[in-house]
This record gives C-alpha cells, structure tokens and sequence, in this order.
C-alpha cells in the first residue's frame, strides 16, 4: 500500500454560498412572512359603526337587510352631494352622525326628505336649527326602557335598549318617548307630527343588539316607512364636515406605506445586526453625567409650583390631551375645538359640554383641582381608546 496523503475535495462553490448567505436568507424569509401577514390585516374591514354593509357587532348590515326583504330600497350614501341627490318626499333619511354636518345643511336634508331619523344630535347650534324646543340632557347608560308615550310606532314596539343621549323637550308638539326623570330619549316632532325623529343612542340599530327588546320593531318602523332608504354616515374624510381635516404629506402616500417602511427598518437592524458581529465587541464609556427623565419631569413641576403657574401647567396638560385625541380620533394635528368636542363626545359617550369644559375650560383655582383635572383628562382619553 502506498502513503499517499489522502485527497480533499474543496467544497461545492454554490454550497459554501449558500452557508455563507444564510443569514441573509433567514432576514429575507423574516421580511416576506412580515409582508403576508401586513396584506392580510390591511384586507380586514374594520367594524365601522352604523355601517350598513359591515356584519361586525357595531354595524348595521343585519337591519338594512330585514328592510331589503320588506320591500325598502336602501342607498348607502358617504357624503353630502349624494344625500342630496338621493332625497325626496317618498324617501326616509338616516343620518348616523349629524354632528358632523353643518346645521343648516341637515335642517335642508330633513326637509328634502318624507321622513328623517337623526341618531344622537348633540351641538346645541344643529339642534335649535332642525328641532327648536329640544336640548340635551346628560347621558344615560343602556336601560330597557317603555316608550310611556302615544306615538304608534313606539307603542308596537314596546321595550327596547336606550342609550346615549336624553333630551328635554320643551315645544308641545313634540311626542317624547321612553323617558326617564322626565327626559325623553326619542323624540317625533316636526310637520308632519313624524317628519323628524331624533333617537339618543345607537346601540338599537346595531347587529350586536337588533334582536334584543323590541329594537328590531322599532329601528324597521322609523327606517321603513317608506318605498326608499337614504343611509347617510358622514365623516370627518366628508367635504361637508364642519371641520376639513388638513392634508399632509402621509395622507397621499399609499395605504400601506407605514409596514412597507416598518419591514425595511426591521431588516435593516437585523442586517446591522449582522454585520457588527464582525467589528469586536462595542466599548463602553461613561457619561459625564446621567439624568433620569422622571428627574426632568419632577424638576419642571417643581418649578411650576414654586412660581405658582396652574394655568400654565394646565393648559399644558390640555394640549397634550388634545393632542392625542386628534390623533386617536383620526382629526389631523389642528383640528378646530367644536370638531374636536363633538368627536370626542360622540367617541366617549360624555356632553359635548362636559368635554369642552374639560378641553378649553378655565384654569384651575387651586393645586388640589390641577390633579383632578389630569384624572379627568385621563379617564377621558381612557374612554375614547375603547372601541
């Protein structure tokens, strides 16, 4: 035998690349998973209040198609222009948030139309305009209350879930129904005596609730009174909005910008990652000086409180409060204040003048009422994160 060395095969060139791009590999595989999984959660339809076409539990698609297989064409409509078009003195209006609209332009829809049912009205201004005689009067939480009233359609449906608003009702030719502490929470009025309906709340025309009590009878007797249905659910993205939002910048970049950004940030850290491992070990150095951030934060409360400034620390409070509520609630960075009250009303279920007292109102008296209003200010945030 001989002893010859024993002969090495040198690896595969496809083989050693692909060993030494594995970690390359595994950064691409992380970023396309990430992409599947953006595409799906874009494609899902957010539960949209009232919304006719969404069976989520705060919809409506279960009510507007009872009304469908009772015979009544409905038009869901998004904006102003085409409420407009659509009316007529055979055609039933639904509007899902009138405090969005102008109050002149809802006094000129309800007129253009048979009947009108608006869902819990609460600026004093679309109020006098559409229904002089009614103003609101707190809240209510969801009671299963009887109509105790002479209006027909009320009386055949007997109980049903009130929630949202009450309202106190001072003209004599308006029928208030399901009333507690003698504030009513529907209210039929106008000329005809049913040409407008106001109802407090929300919750009986929701999928979640339409077969509870006798909220189905009702919601089909005030929606289906005639042959055609206008669905009307303006918004703040509404030209007719009281408050146009600004447009920015990221409002003209496609839908799904910020995961495309957020998968490049993602795999350039793991690519950073990746390539330090090369540089040795990071050496450390100490700072001359290390301040905590809740030491910032306690040393300029301090000096609020030495120079006495509680409004100033007040106000302060306030625009961040409204500032997060503006971006919570989807109305830009300087949304004007009755957008702002009447959208964080509407979202937390409070009085529009409970929240701009909360949001613009005076200056503390003391220090013991400064804290109050940062509870306050916080419950209030709280309410309007819920869904």
């Amino acid at each position: 035998m001989s002893d010859q060395a024993p002969v090495r095969i040198a690896p595969l060139p496809v083989a050693a690349a692909m060993r030494r791009s594995r970690f390359a590999l595994v950064i691409a595989l992380i970023v396309v998973l990430a992409a599947i999984i953006a595409a799906f959660l874009s494609t899902r339809k957010p539960d949209n209040p009232l919304d006719p076409t969404n069976p989520g539990p705060h919809g409506s698609m279960a009510l507007a198609e009872l009304l469908k297989q009772q015979g009544v064409q409905v038009l869901f409509v998004r904006t102003l222009g085409d409420a407009q078009a659509s009316l007529g003195p055979d055609v039933t209006l639904f509007v899902g948030n009138p405090n969005l609209v102008p109050a002149e332009q809802v006094r000129e829809l309800v007129s253009a139309s048979g009947r009108a049912v608006l869902v819990e009205p609460v600026i004093p201004e679309l109020l006098d305009t559409v229904a002089p005689g009614i103003t609101t009067a707190g809240l209510r939480d969801t009671h299963a209350v009887e109509p105790a009233c002479a209006d027909a359609d009320a009386t055949a449906a007997g109980t049903v879930d009130s929630n949202g608003v009450d309202y106190t009702v001072a003209t004599p030719t308006a029928d208030a129904c399901y009333a507690r502490d003698g504030d009513a929470w529907l209210v039929r009025t106008g000329v005809p005596a049913d040409r407008l309906t106001i109802v407090g709340g929300a919750r009986a025309f929701t999928n979640e609730r339409l077969d509870k009590q006798g909220n189905a009878a009702l919601t089909m007797r005030l929606l289906g009174a005639n042959p055609r249905l206008v669905w009307y659910l303006p918004s703040t993205a509404d030209p007719s909005a009281i408050a146009e939002e600004p447009k920015s910048i990221t409002s003209l970049l496609p839908s799904g910008w910020r995961w495309a950004a957020l998968e490049v940030v993602f795999a350039v850290i793991l690519l950073g990652l990746w390539r330090a491992r090369r540089l040795g070990p990071v050496v450390s150095e100490p700072l001359p000086v290390a301040v905590k951030a809740a030491e910032t934060t306690q040393g300029r409360a301090g000096l609020y409180r030495r120079i006495r400034a509680k409004d100033r620390a007040a106000e302060e409070l306030r625009n961040a409060a409204r500032t997060r509520l503006a971006s919570r609630t989807g109305l830009g960075r300087n949304p004007s204040p009755d957008a702002l009250v009447a959208t964080v009303a509407h979202r937390s279920g409070r009085a529009s003048a409970e929240v701009g007292d909360l949001l613009y109102g005076p200056g503390p008296r003391d220090e013991q009422n400064l804290v109050e209003l940062a509870d306050r200010l916080d419950a209030l945030e709280r309410e309007v994160r819920r869904p």
